[in-house]
């Protein structure tokens, strides 16, 4: 088994994938996720109450119940990349009929804080759902691994990397309460 995270340190979350979008549902990850953004804290105009950050990789949103969420959002290429908010303004849902005729992939990842952002480790079904994604990534051979820009897959496991696009101006570190 590939060991992709160097970190000792990791975040435990509730994921699921649905078509495009990886939803990290476990409050206490998702508020630290939140946190760690250096970008503008928003109100959102349409739901009073609704307070999110939005990272070029990775958007979190805080609901009026007190909730956090973190979601990020594959692009269609195949390639195994990430969708930016700079390019993408609504991180492409996802395929309207694969949304209707799949269910969400539920599972647990581990998530690994690094000064530049996260990596994040998946297994099981959700490692199936993320490989069967790389349909246009190169396999490494050399390396039995599918390797796309943002996402890497073995035979047991992938890695999605997120970086930040800002950090903290001291060292950069996400700080883990």
């Amino acid at each position: 088994m590939h060991n992709f995270a160097f970190a000792e340190t990791f975040l435990s979350s509730d994921l699921k994938f649905h078509t495009q979008e990886l939803l990290i549902s476990s409050g206490g990850t998702a508020r630290e996720l939140y946190e760690a953004m250096h970008v503008e804290e928003m109100e959102a105009s349409l739901v009073a109450g609704l307070w999110f950050k939005n990272d070029k990789y990775l958007f979190c949103w805080v609901e009026p119940n007190g909730e956090y969420f973190c979601s990020l959002y594959l692009d269609f290429t195949g390639k195994g990349r990430l969708s930016s908010f700079e390019k993408d303004r609504d991180y492409g849902r996802g395929d309207p009929i694969e949304y209707i005729t799949q269910k969400p992939v539920t599972g647990e990842g581990k998530l690994y804080p690094m000064k530049w952002g996260m990596d994040m480790v998946v297994e099981g079904a959700l490692a199936e759902f993320l490989k069967k994604k790389l349909y246009r990534a190169p396999y490494d051979k050399k390396k039995k691994m599918i390797r796309g820009e943002q996402i890497a897959c073995s035979k047991t496991q992938c890695l999605v990397r997120v970086k930040f696009s800002k950090v903290d101006p001291g060292d950069g570190a996400i700080l883990l309460d």
